[in-house]
């Protein structure tokens, strides 16, 4: 017997299926790694020099972290699809 897939929610109505709060988390995550390339971690970065803005030990202190944002996401994105695949599988 065929599934049938499940309708949106209606305008008014919320959707159980989405969590605001990980839009934040994924946000934080693609901003980690992007604030990386683009500091001087990896790719066609920025070259570091002395006495520029981002020749810092605090902001490469957080440029050292974007790495983790991958994995950050990556992570976030589990959760959605074992959610959703456990919701769906009950």
């Amino acid at each position: 017997m065929p599934k049938t897939l499940p309708t949106p929610a209606a305008p008014g109505e919320k959707s159980r299926s989405y969590e605001p709060a990980l839009d934040v988390i994924r946000f934080f995550a693609f901003f980690a790694v992007f604030f990386t390339h683009f500091i001087n971690r990896g790719g066609n970065a920025i070259q570091v020099d002395a006495g520029q803005w981002w020749n810092t030990d605090f902001i490469q202190r957080i440029a050292a972290f974007g790495g983790q944002g991958v994995t950050l996401f990556l992570v976030s994105q589990v959760f959605c699809l074992a959610g959703y695949s456990l919701k769906n599988f009950k």
